[in-house]
């Protein structure tokens, strides 16, 4: 089990089977493996530390996987922002996305028919409900 620093939230450790399977790999195949693995924007620092190397040697990785990305006929693309970088499908791709995972809006708010609703009393009629009788009694 990986442990973490709290100051830093930077994976000190990752596991010896991880670090073995990770070994096999060429160093941009490592850094695009965890780059897809975590699925979200992983600062440089942070892929140096889980890949066991330097940061040095993650940057000339990243460089190297980002010419290899740019130029394959590929749907994805290493995309850098700040000192973080992400694997995430080309931007041209966008209509493919809404195509096929349309975003709808959240729907209304709707009993869960799991959740056991309290039922509600029905209110006693008022004077204006019902037959209309006159101070005598009469209809």
């Amino acid at each position: 089990m990986a442990s973490t620093d709290p100051d830093s939230q930077v994976p000190s450790v990752v596991d010896a089977v991880a670090q073995d399977a990770l070994r096999t790999l060429s160093l941009p195949a490592r850094l695009e493996a965890i780059l897809y693995l975590k699925g979200r924007p992983v600062p440089l620092a942070e892929l140096a530390a889980i890949a066991g190397i330097e940061r040095d040697e993650a940057e000339l990785a990243l460089i190297t996987l980002m010419a290899d990305y740019a130029h394959r006929d590929t749907a994805l693309e290493i995309r850098q922002e700040g000192q973080s970088f992400s694997l995430q499908l080309r931007d041209s791709l966008g209509d493919l996305v809404q195509s096929l995972l349309p975003v709808t809006p959240p729907p209304t708010a709707t009993p869960d028919p799991s959740f056991p609703v309290e039922p509600t009393a029905t209110p006693e009629p008022t004077p204006t409900q019902g037959p209309r009788w006159d101070e005598g009694g009469r209809l």
